[in-house]
């Protein structure tokens, strides 16, 4: 074999090792949540390269480690169109989580321009830049109405403030439709204490 084929076998060989070992970027819509600021914690402790995507940049520099090299902090706001997002998110992201929730206040049109609009506009600004993964945090009792738990007390209570999980569902069907690659996950009640017993997994 002559020297010149080595040194084409050598390179190709290198440049299969450096695309092995790049880091996978993900990129957090709601990083300085409860769920989002553990997202991101997580992901970074497993070596993911993250990229929190919040409203604030302020707070977000206190609530997120600014040390470290892995973590790149942007803004985005899922309310101001997709097309925004897009250039948030980037087209180094390999997967988007959506961990954001609508602050309970006296605008009952908040629940559908963060949790529906706002997640379509996440959808919206993935299938532009062609990202692998759509994962969204959404809440128990989504469907509660076509479980029959209509009058369930968790079911009133969720929906009081502008009927959050109608406006949830209602993402929920858009993301399905959509055309991409994605996971719905329905968390119980979300709490900050430590854990405790065994996590219980079931399909919808």
């Amino acid at each position: 074999m002559r020297g010149s084929e080595i040194t084409e076998e050598v390179s190709e060989t290198k440049e299969a090792v450096n695309v092995d070992t790049k880091k996978k970027t993900i990129f957090v819509a709601g990083a300085t949540g409860s769920t989002g600021k553990r997202v991101v914690e997580q992901l970074l402790s497993k070596g993911f390269s993250v990229k929190a995507g919040v409203r604030d940049l302020g707070k977000a520099k206190t609530l997120l480690s600014n040390d470290n090299p892995s973590l790149q902090i942007v803004q985005a706001d899922v309310t101001e169109g997709s097309a925004k997002l897009a250039e948030a998110i980037g087209e180094d992201s390999d997967a988007v989580i959506c961990a954001t929730g609508f602050r309970p206040g006296w605008d009952l049109f908040a629940p559908w321009k963060v949790d529906n609009f706002g997640t379509v506009n996440l959808v919206e600004a993935c299938r532009k830049l062609g990202v692998n993964r759509f994962i969204l945090i959404s809440s128990i009792l989504v469907n509660g109405a076509a479980m029959g738990q209509v009058f369930n007390p968790a079911y009133i209570f969720l929906n009081v403030f502008g009927l959050t999980l109608i406006a949830k569902l209602q993402a929920e069907q858009y993301i399905r439709k959509s055309g991409i690659n994605y996971t719905i996950i329905r968390p119980g009640g979300l709490r900050n204490d430590p854990p405790t017993g065994n996590v219980v997994m079931e399909p919808e």
